[in-house]
Parts: C-alpha cells; structure tokens; sequence
C-alpha cells in the first residue's frame, strides 16, 4: 500500500514568496519544490548524523563562526560558579 500525508509549515511571506518563485523557475509546482528539495537534504542529515556530524551549509558555517567569536558575557551565576571552581584547582 503507498500512502502519503499532509505536511504543513508556517513561513513568512518572504520566504513562501521565494519557495514560489524558486518552483516557478523549475517549472514545478510549490509542494513538488519542498519535495525536491526537503526530502533529499533531510536523508543526507540523517546519514550524517548516523556518521557522527552534521555538515553545515555555507551559510550556517558563517553563523556558526560569528556565534562563536562572538564575546561571552557570562552572567552573575556563570561567575560565580567560575569563582567556586577555581578554588579547586
């Protein structure tokens, strides 16, 4: 038996208008569009997860560095607890 289910997700504007633009431009519908591209990135996340890592896209990788030279500002508790462990070593 082959059956299918509804998949749904909320997006801004923007972005469903760039999903409509994006399907326009391959000649295939919106819903035909997720699929091409959804489907395959969600499998080679798993098979990646399952090797031990995740790759990050461009993108995420320029977040990603900017999140981390990003200065930490450490809270009163972060301090504190940095304090308390000091006395340890």
């Amino acid at each position: 038996m082959n059956s299918t289910s509804i998949f749904q997700a909320r997006i801004d504007p923007q972005s469903k208008a760039a999903i409509k633009i994006a399907a326009g431009l391959r000649g295939i519908s919106q819903t035909d569009y997720l699929k091409a591209i959804l489907i395959p990135f969600a499998k080679a996340e798993i098979v990646e997860a399952e090797s031990g890592g995740i790759k990050l896209s461009p993108l995420e990788q320029i977040d990603f560095w900017n999140a981390l030279n990003e200065p930490i500002q450490l809270t009163s508790k972060q301090k504190q607890l940095g304090l308390k462990m000091k006395e340890f070593l």
